[in-house]
Parts: C-alpha cells; structure tokens; sequence
C-alpha cells in the first residue's frame, strides 16, 4: 500500500477516538474522586446507574459565570431529577479542594449533588470532549485564577443499562438544565410504559394459563409472572452493564 493509502486508513482509525458518543452509544462507566456538600469520595458511576438513570453533564468550572448558574438550577430542580428515578453528577476539571468549596456553597450546588473531578481530562476525552487549554489563568467570579483548562458544557442523560440516551449541548446554563429535565422525565415515562406493557402481557397470560379462579388465586399467580418478568429484566440489564466494563 502506499504511502499516502496508510496516511488516509490511519486517519479514519483514529476519528472515533475524538467523536462525542452519541445516542445509543455505551457510556463510560467511570471512577473517580468527588464531592458532596464539601467532602470528597469515590463516586462510580455503574454504581450509581444501578438506582436509575444518570444525567453526566460536564461543565468548564466550579465558580464559573455560566457553570454557577447552571449548578443552582441543578440545585432547585433535584427533587424533580429524583422523582422521575435519576440522579446528578456533574464533571469538571477542577481539583477535589475546588469542588469541595463548590459543592457545598448554598448558592450553587447547594449539597444536592455531586461534582467529579477529571484533572487529566480523561473522562472528558472518553465522551468525545476535547480540553481547551486556551482558557488557563481566568479568572471566576470570586476571583481567584482558574489553573486548568475547560470543557464545553455538554450533558448526556445515560439510561440504567449503560446506554446514552440523550444528549444535550450548544444550550444556555439554565436552558441545558430545562432540557435534561424534559429528557429524564421522557425516559421515566418510557420506563412506566414498559412496564405496564409487562403487566398487560402477565395478565393475558395469567387468563390463558389459570382461567377463571378466585380473585385472590389470580393475584397471586399473576403476581409470581409479573416477578418472572422483573427478574428476566434485570438479567438482562445486568448482562449490559457488564459487557460495558
């Protein structure tokens, strides 16, 4: 092959390593330092998809001008994130003692929930995000002189299997917040459907299989399918999730 031919196949190898994952993609289940209302820890997130959808939005930094309104928009709408089953993790570039200060300033994200930390910004690339070095030594709204670079504010909403089911960016702060909420809730309305769709095909199935008996006799035994369709769910969830790491 020539030359210029190895060129051309190199360059399209190496084109997905920096294209943002897209809807249906598998998400990177990561690990890394965190915080929560001004402590640090080790934050998962395959743990965290085990309780439910997470939204993953990455931010260019704690004490921003934008950034700071989009964590108390996070802030005021968390109970609305958790009542459709998700949580909130957002990731930066800053250091575990920056995030600290941030994630337990009340007027920001208020210790509703946590914020990660990716100094080498290899959860950034991972997503397809590049790192914008330009942005070294601004200054944010306290300040004080920001010694890394930034990302662009970009969320992804990952489903409980693992999976990217939306993506949002080229928002306003607020705007970026809104539209998460309106995904997530999307998603939690998927989920219900489904699972009246397993509901729908138990009790066809109790009717075909038992025939008419006592009401309690039915319960119980449409009760035991709906539990077989539950377990069969999350084997298969499970199967995934694993496949993911």
């Amino acid at each position: 092959m020539k030359k210029t031919g190895w060129l051309l196949l190199l360059g399209c190898l190496a084109l997905p390593a920096s294209a943002q994952i897209k809807v249906g993609d598998n998400a990177l289940a990561f690990n890394t330092q965190a915080s929560l209302g001004g402590k640090s820890f080790a934050y998962s997130l395959k743990d965290s998809l085990e309780k439910g959808p997470v939204v993953v939005y990455f931010y260019p930094t704690a004490f921003g001008g934008g950034c700071s309104i989009q964590a108390r928009a996070f802030a005021v709408n968390h109970e609305k994130f958790a009542a459709a089953g998700a949580t909130i993790v957002g990731v930066s570039l800053d250091d575990i003692d920056r995030l600290n200060q941030f994630s337990a300033d009340p007027e920001f994200c208020a210790s509703k929930f946590p914020v990660a930390s990716d100094t080498d910004g290899k959860i950034a690339n991972a997503y397809g995000l590049k790192v914008n070095q330009s942005t070294v030594g601004r200054k944010d709204i306290r300040g004080v002189t920001v010694n890394h670079g930034s990302i662009d504010r970009t969320t992804f909403i990952v489903g409980k299997d693992g999976k990217v089911a939306a993506t949002i960016g080229g928002l306003k702060p607020a705007e970026n917040v809104d539209q998460a909420l309106k995904e997530i809730q999307k998603l939690a309305k998927q989920g219900r459907l489904i699972i009246f769709h397993q509901a729908g095909v138990a009790s066809s199935l109790a009717r075909n299989l038992f025939g008419f008996q006592t009401r309690q006799t039915c319960f119980r035994n449409l009760t035991i399918l709906l539990g077989c369709c539950t377990a069969h769910t999350n084997r298969t969830n499970n199967f995934i999730i694993d496949n993911d790491r």
